[in-house]
């Protein structure tokens, strides 16, 4: 199985950001495996996608004002490379990603109680 491991740091409001990284991986062919929210400080995102939508993908992400790090351009490059070289051969091959995003702010941190339960 082939990975994408992107990592991404904002100041943008959080609902928002995962509203459109959400679109993001819906519309670029991508399904969501899971979805975890770190209080208000942290988003993590696994999702699963094929070959040949990974080009949708990459345009899509890159439209977001967010900061991803410094090889996520390559990584994608490398799997699109594959795909056109022989898309015969990757067009139906998954690719599982992770994107986990830090939302920078001043805001306190979200603590939720967790209420006892029996037994």
């Amino acid at each position: 199985m082939y990975r994408l491991s992107l990592q991404a740091i904002t100041m943008k409001n959080r609902a928002e950001v995962s509203w459109d990284l959400k679109e993001a991986l819906r519309l670029g062919g991508a399904w969501i495996l899971n979805f975890q929210i770190f209080s208000n400080k942290a988003t993590g995102i696994q999702f699963e996608l094929y070959f040949e939508t990974i080009s949708i993908l990459a345009e899509l992400l890159s439209q977001l004002d967010i900061g991803f790090q410094d090889n996520w351009r390559t990584q994608f490059d490398t799997l699109i490379g594959l795909y056109e070289y022989e898309p015969e051969v990757y067009r139906e091959k998954e690719i599982f990603g992770l994107l986990n995003v830090t939302f920078e702010h001043d805001e306190p941190e979200l603590i939720i109680p967790v209420p006892m339960v029996p037994g």
